[in-house]
């Protein structure tokens, strides 16, 4: 008995490692975020800069994403892919007004994935829209969100 019990524990052992996946069939990154970064301007220059105290919360105030983050610059969000827009109440200082953060966007599958890998939802800004209480204005840099995380809109205060 007790040898069988030892040959079923080995032959468990076998199985379960050759089983073991050694492969990572998904190298591609599947994390696709709208970035965005901000900016003054100097002259003609746009001069990256940091903010003393950066929050950001949905336009509902139940998810906060950043809370009263320091020295931010850039910061990245995820797009709900059911959804086509997204607005978010940004604070640059606790000293400033509040604003708001409108993203009006389209969502596409891609094929940059396999099957084993599942969908990868990309995104194309249609519009972006801001109040003014502190932020001067947002420009669309690039339209296309996906899982590349480069700069997709610098907002200017």
């Amino acid at each position: 008995m007790k040898t069988k019990l030892i040959i079923i524990t080995l032959c468990t052992i076998v199985a379960l490692h050759a089983c073991k996946d050694e492969y990572n069939i998904c190298s591609e990154p599947k994390t696709v975020k709208f970035v965005a970064s901000i900016f003054q301007k100097n002259g003609t220059a746009d001069v990256l800069t940091t903010v003393p105290t950066f929050s950001l919360v949905n336009q509902a105030g139940n998810v906060l994403i950043y809370n009263n983050e320091s020295n931010i610059n850039t910061f990245s969000i995820s797009l709900n892919n059911l959804l086509d827009s997204a607005r978010y109440v940004v604070t640059l200082s606790s000293s400033l007004p509040k604003d708001t953060i409108t993203i009006i966007y389209s969502t596409s599958g891609t094929t940059n994935t396999t099957l084993d890998c599942g969908p990868l939802f990309n995104h194309n800004i249609i519009r972006l829209r801001t109040t003014l209480n502190t932020v001067d204005s947002i420009v669309n840099f690039n339209p296309t969100i996906n899982n590349s995380l480069s700069l997709n809109a610098k907002i200017y205060f």
